[in-house]
């Protein structure tokens, strides 16, 4: 029977040799990047990455290994091949290349939808107030970009949506327009204008952040609003990719936000905001920390360094934040009451309800 060191070396040994097939791994697609560049082809190609994440998780079930382990192992290999590949950035055509207007490109959304399109191999205007982009060609005005484009996404700020529409339907454009906002409440109004009006309109969130190099496990809503032509042209840009598209009411999507993103953004603020001002440096917190504290401190910190102009709106103009405030103050209260009232059984019939909802 091995020693267990001797097992130990043979499981370094087995390390050593995933390190250099993973090396020869993003070598390949090294050369991959570099063949594309040569051919043309787009950079990015989503549905291929759907197919890895498919056939990594097929041949784990056929070895005895679990399917999720082996998503979460793929994951990161196609995101180091996509970062390395962005070195050799590019455009290309696609067999139905579109004309896409982002207005607001400038902004962290606008510039990935900016990227994502141009390596779908479709042309790619900016119109921003804050001026250039980047790579992207820029218009000056909507009445310059108009006439080029046969698609248009905005990706301004909330409270500055409705206003674009409007401008949108004074000018009569007959292409596709899609915006991209996060709470849809606030829009409602204009959307059943827009498509009164004639707009080919839809809306869409994506959700997930500027940060995203790879779009499995990623999610896009698509929201309703009363144009089927456009919700399934919008569909469209993404089919061939690894997201899963999910469809909502433009109410039903904005009560899910209200926790999805409200209650999740609100909490990791507070968390923080409490720790900002307790007696203690993060540095002196840090000598006792426990694994729920640092797995908490990771994901709020993240929030913190995220847009907080982004997560005031998300609060602010979604119309279900009074119903959801009000159910932070009753169950932050129930349970201090609990430990304040000394009420045992009650707080562990809180926590057991919990686990039964997971269920």
């Amino acid at each position: 029977m091995a020693t267990l060191d001797e097992l130990r070396r043979e499981v370094r040994d087995i390390n050593g040799e995933i390190l250099q097939l993973i090396k020869k791994r993003l070598e390949i697609t090294e050369k991959i990047g570099k063949e594309k560049k040569k051919k043309g082809i787009p950079l990015k190609n989503w549905e291929v990455e759907k197919e890895v994440i498919e056939d990594a998780e097929k041949t784990a079930r056929r070895i005895g290994l679990s399917s999720s382990l082996a998503k979460r192992i793929m994951q990161p290999l196609i995101e180091e091949s996509c970062i390395q590949q962005e070195k050799l950035h590019y455009s290309a055509c696609a067999e139905n290349k579109e004309q896409i207007l982002i207005i607001g490109g400038a902004g962290g959304m606008g510039t990935w939808f900016s990227s994502f399109f141009q390596n779908q191999g479709h042309d790619v205007l900016i119109y921003d107030t804050k001026g250039d982009v980047g790579p992207f060609k820029s218009v000056s005005s909507l009445e310059e970009g108009l006439p080029l484009a046969t698609c248009i996404f905005i990706a301004t700020p909330i409270d500055t949506i409705s206003e674009v529409i409007q401008q949108l339907i004074h000018l009569n454009y007959p292409g596709l327009v899609v915006d991209i906002s996060s709470v849809k409440g606030l829009l409602t109004e204009t959307f059943k204008k827009g498509v009164k009006a004639g707009l080919c309109l839809t809306s869409i969130h994506p959700m997930f952040g500027p940060q995203a190099q790879t779009l499995s496990d990623k999610v896009l809503c698509i929201c309703d609003c009363g144009n089927d032509k456009a919700n399934k042209k919008a569909e469209g840009f993404f089919k061939s990719t690894a997201l899963r598209l999910v469809h909502f009411s433009l109410g039903e999507h904005d009560q899910m936000i209200s926790y999805i993103l409200g209650l999740s953004h609100f909490l990791n603020i507070l968390f923080m905001k409490i720790l900002s001002e307790s007696p203690f440096s993060l540095s002196r917190l840090e000598q006792l920390v426990s694994p729920t504290f640092l797995s908490q401190l990771q994901t709020a910190v993240k929030v913190i360094y995220e847009d907080p102009s982004l997560y005031y709106a998300i609060q602010s103009f979604n119309p279900f934040k009074d119903t959801l405030y009000q159910d932070i103050r009753r169950d932050a209260d129930d349970l201090i009451k609990c430990v304040e009232q000394n009420q045992r059984d009650k707080f562990i019939g809180i926590v057991e309800k919990c686990r039964d909802w997971l269920h």
